[in-house]
């Protein structure tokens, strides 16, 4: 197994940038900067709000996926992460979704182009899994013509599998974090949000705009544009007290009960981890082992030719044979 870091510059008519991340190879042959002949899958790791591409389970679950995988910083993480903003740029912002949606297309992008990887799966934590529920609805509607899609800076297909960790339901939440009548906000006319990633304390000021915009992301919409043809694995923990895990009680009831064609058996599924907090700090290897085993059984639906596989990841295999089946740890096959 090897690791690369990876810079990827993104340069549209609107942002600037570029995104450093880790691609780890699961053989020890040298990374090339020319197409393989082979299209090859690939799983990408996604991090939440101020984290980074290291934080928490992230390196030891791309240790123990059975394919490769590219993990990178988000540009909003730029406090913790190595990513960057073009110069004299905003900088860290609550609500910039479509940013983060910019950031995952040039990543995808870019691992095809490059190296012919194709995207097998996403494991989404926390913002992140706000990001993918945009991204799927983005290229839904580029794939009906309703958003213009220039086929040079974007990639229509459907990633099979997609396991959402820790995931916001209710938006609004977010005002009882900051409301608007709060003391700080009225004086200095901005909350001051103290963390600390990458063993370093800093703070970011969170405006009232950005909690508008960020209580206003239209997840409910976006959830019903999700592909049916699509496996969704919700993950929570039971003492998250960041977003609570009746969320993913809303997200399974959508989905499996309010989605018009109604969803497949089997095809979205939900986990509880019993006393995991929001970072899953104790458990990373209950969310390493549910992940990599979610894959391998949806896999093992498609190499069986189960009737209840994935269309999306049969049309996969068409063109990129999924990786071979692996035991992980407790592995429930």
């Amino acid at each position: 197994m090897t690791e690369h870091k990876i810079e990827i510059p993104i340069s549209s008519t609107s942002d600037q940038g570029a995104l450093i991340g880790i691609l780890r190879k699961q053989d020890s042959s040298p990374l090339q900067s020319t197409s393989q002949p082979q299209p090859k899958p690939i799983t990408l790791i996604l991090h939440g709000v101020l984290a980074h591409k290291d934080q928490l389970y992230h390196r030891k679950l791309a240790q123990t996926l059975p394919c490769d995988s590219f993990r990178f910083d988000f540009r909003h993480a730029d406090q913790g992460g190595e990513s960057r903003h073009a110069p004299g740029s905003e900088g860290w912002h609550m609500s910039s979704f479509d940013q983060d949606i910019l950031d995952i297309h040039t990543a995808i992008l870019y691992l095809r182009k490059t190296f012919n990887y194709h995207v097998e799966s996403v494991i989404a934590h926390s913002r992140g899994v706000l990001n993918m529920w945009q991204y799927f609805w983005d290229v839904e509607m580029r794939r009906l013509n309703v958003i213009p899609n220039n086929t040079q800076n974007f990639i229509l297909d459907r990633i099979p599998f997609y396991v959402a960790l820790a995931g916001r339901w209710d938006m609004h939440r977010m005002r009882k974090r900051f409301p608007d009548d709060s003391k700080e906000l009225q004086k200095k006319g901005y909350f001051e949000w103290k963390v600390r990633v990458a063993g370093k304390n800093f703070s970011v000021n969170v405006t009232k705009p950005m909690i508008d915009g960020f209580c206003n992301f239209p997840i409910a919409d976006l959830v019903n544009k999700f592909p049916a043809d699509v496996d969704v694995l919700l993950v929570h923990g039971t003492k998250d007290a960041t977003v609570p895990y009746q969320d993913a009680f809303a997200y399974m009831d959508k989905l499996q009960h309010h989605m018009q064609p109604p969803r497949r058996k089997e095809s979205t599924d939900l986990e509880l981890i019993e006393g995991a907090d929001h970072t899953f700090k104790g458990h990373f290897d209950a969310v390493i082992n549910t992940s990599c085993d979610y894959l391998n059984r949806r896999r093992k639906a498609v190499l069986e030719k189960d009737e209840f596989a994935s269309p999306a990841a049969i049309e996969f295999q068409r063109h990129c044979p999924l990786s071979p089946l692996s035991q992980t740890p407790n592995s429930k096959l």
